[in-house]
């Protein structure tokens, strides 16, 4: 799932951002949630948009504001990477 999610496939991101989240197969991984969340959020489309933005905002609202501003810029960084992505 996460070498899919790197090839920028929102799906794969998507269902990254819930394995962190509930810690399925993972650590429960709060910020690598959101950040993956942050990763997909640009691509996910109309019908998606605005639960994504939702579930961001959840998720931001449970990290520390420097932390979740880290998250931000890290995500940035990583979808600067072109057409893989290098969050790690």
């Amino acid at each position: 799932m996460r070498a899919s999610a790197k090839q920028g496939r929102t799906e794969a991101q998507l269902e990254l951002v819930q394995a962190y989240y509930r810690g399925d197969g993972v650590d429960r991984d709060l910020e690598l949630a959101y950040l993956w969340l942050k990763v997909a959020q640009p691509s996910v489309g109309k019908d998606n948009a605005e639960t994504v933005a939702n579930g961001a905002a959840i998720l931001e609202k449970m990290l520390a504001p420097e932390v979740a501003q880290t998250v931000r810029t890290r995500a940035g960084n990583c979808r600067a990477g072109g057409s893989r992505i290098l969050c790690d």
